[in-house]
Order: C-alpha cells, then structure tokens, then sequence
C-alpha cells in the first residue's frame, strides 16, 4: 500500500465507505460506474492499493477511504506466460504469484488458480497455455473429450504441470467459487447492529 496512503488513513480514520462505484471484469479491468477507466495512473494506482478485508470484500484504499469493488468473476485476474520451462501467473495488479496450489476447471469451461495472492481466473487468451501443459493419466496431452468427460462427472485423472509444481485438475460448479475461497462478488455495507433499547410510557 502507497505511503500516502497509509499516512491519509491515519490523519483521518472515519471516512465512510464507498459501495456500488467500482467493478473488476473478467478481463481484468478496472470499471468506474460500469465504465473502463482508461486513465493508466489511475488504474496503476488502484492495482498498489487493492486489498481484503475480514468479511471477504475486495477494496480499493483511495486515500482513507475504501472503495468496495464488485467482482465480475474472482478477486484477481491471472495472465500467463511461458518462462524457461515454468508458467508464470501474473495478476492484473502486476503482481506475480510466488505459489500456485490449485487449478480448478468451473463449470462454464473457466479455469481459475488458487494463488498465494489470492484466487483468480486465468484470461481466455491465455487458456491454451495452461491446456498445452495439461496430461490425462498416462502422460499424454490431455484431449479435449477428456476435459468434457471430466466436466461430467465422470473420473478422469488430468493434470496441469506449471514447471514449480504439477497439479491434478479439479473441478467446480461456477456459483460454489465464492464459497469456497470466501469472497464477497457483491459488497455491500455490513447490517447495523440491532437496538434493545428500553422504552417507556407515560
């Protein structure tokens, strides 16, 4: 986070929150009231200050202010990118992810990372990297009818090999993703806490 940043956030502490404004699409791109921002200071400014809070809600630290950020898929947004025998994933904050720990085909044909930065889906552009490194149980490349079979139910062994790691491939309907990597597609501002006061008659 800016240094700037974290110095507003100390100087003043109870700026409300921001819900509604801002979106991350599927691409990897930052909306303002469903528009592209192309500013790239900007877009560079909010990748350095986007963060999580307890309740799994996306943000972006705009000074003191938080500015939730609706998600159209996952909270990050991987690329790809073939490096001396390894994939890289790259968020599109510019962040490099250090550690992948799972790769999981959903049920639309998205493929999405488990990531030490958090889980993201990988661009379409770059699907056929991660499928070129994918191999059904006897080593060989995984064909296409095995990744239909496995999106079927039926038990098929396909792993992805990212060169650091090799990984089998999982699967997962498309409305069980938030669930299971506890994050907030939609935020909104947590319910006010309930009133017991006492009240009286005259």
């Amino acid at each position: 986070m800016d240094e700037i940043v974290e110095a507003a956030m100390r100087k003043w502490p109870n700026i409300p929150d921001v819900y509604g404004w801002l979106a991350l699409d599927r691409r990897g791109r930052w909306l303002l009231r469903g528009e592209p921002i192309t500013n790239t200071a900007l877009n560079e400014f909010i990748d350095r200050n986007y963060a999580r809070d307890s309740r799994g809600c996306w943000f972006f630290q705009n000074g003191p202010q938080r500015v939730f950020a609706a998600l159209y898929a996952t909270p990050y947004v991987f690329s790809l990118l073939r490096n001396c025998g390894h994939i890289d994933a790259t968020a599109h904050t510019g962040a490099t992810a250090s550690r992948i720990d799972a790769v999981i085909l959903d049920s639309a044909g998205s493929l999405i990372l488990a990531t030490d930065l958090g889980p993201g889906l990988v661009q379409d552009r770059d699907l056929g990297i991660a499928l070129d490194a994918a191999c059904d149980e006897q080593g060989r490349p995984a064909s296409e009818a095995a990744f239909a079979a496995l999106l079927r139910g039926e038990d098929r062994a396909i792993s992805v090999d990212f060169g650091s790691s090799k990984l089998l491939l999982e699967t997962i309907a498309c409305d069980e993703v938030a669930t299971r990597f506890k994050f907030e597609t939609n935020p909104a501002p947590p319910a006010a806490p309930a009133s017991f006061g006492v009240h009286t008659t005259n």
